[in-house]
């Protein structure tokens, strides 16, 4: 294991495949991307918006309005669609909400005759 250690010390002292800079030991000024230059130049683009999808429309919609009714005696209801789960099993269905007064209009109270 001693002898493996010392082999993996022994290959990490070798010399970078770098091009040698000037001889102040400064690296080389990198080469602007469609200049001819003797070493290998990368180009690239480092805007990540590239990537990005263009949208035209609004990424959030608004809540689509939902239908109201009056019902006869003061009462009201809506109607919305809404998916549900049943056993496991995602389905679509349909609420209907009533709100419906209970006892009706009370009628003002008339003074008593003595």
């Amino acid at each position: 294991m001693l002898a493996f250690a010392l082999l993996l010390a022994l290959a990490q002292d070798r010399t970078s495949s770098l091009p040698p800079g000037p001889d102040d030991g400064t690296p080389p000024p990198p080469a602007r991307c469609g200049e001819a230059t003797d070493g290998i130049t990368v180009c690239g683009n480092m805007d990540q918006s590239r990537f990005r999808l263009r949208r035209t429309e609004p990424r959030y919609e608004p809540q689509p309005l939902r239908p109201d009714f009056k019902l006869p005696g003061g009462g009201s209801g809506t109607v919305e669609a809404v998916q549900r789960g049943v056993g496991g099993v995602s389905v679509p269905s349909a609420m209907v909400t009533l709100k419906i007064p209970l006892g009706g209009k009370k009628k003002p109270r008339q003074p008593e005759d003595k």
